[in-house]
C-alpha cells in the first residue's frame, strides 16, 4: 500500500481515470483491514529478513521503489520512494 500511495501522491496536479480507480482500490483495502491487528514478532534477532522489495520503471522513465525489513513476523521497517 505505501508503494500505492506514494505514486499516487505524485498525480496530484494531473490525475487521471485510472488514478481515481486505484485511490478507490486503496481505499477499500484501508476500508476492509481496519479491524485487522498489526502483530510483530522475531524468529531470530541475529537474523533479519529483507522480505518484499518492489520496483518500477513508468513510460516516463520514472520510478518508484518500496521494501519491508522484518524479524520473521510484521515489518519493522518499511519504505516507499520515488
Amino acid at each position: 500500500m505505501l508503494l500505492s500511495c506514494a505514486f499516487l501522491c505524485t498525480r496530484v496536479t494531473k490525475s487521471t481515470k485510472k488514478d481515481q480507480t486505484l485511490v478507490k482500490r486503496v481505499l477499500d483495502f484501508i476500508k476492509g483491514s481496519i479491524d485487522l491487528v498489526y502483530t510483530m514478532g522475531a524468529d531470530s534477532l541475529n537474523k533479519i529478513s529483507h522480505g518484499l522489495m518492489r520496483f518500477s520503471v513508468h513510460p516516463d522513465m520514472k520510478r518508484h521503489t518500496g521494501g519491508i525489513n522484518s524479524f520473521g513476523l510484521g515489518g519493522y521497517m518499511c519504505k516507499s520512494a520515488k
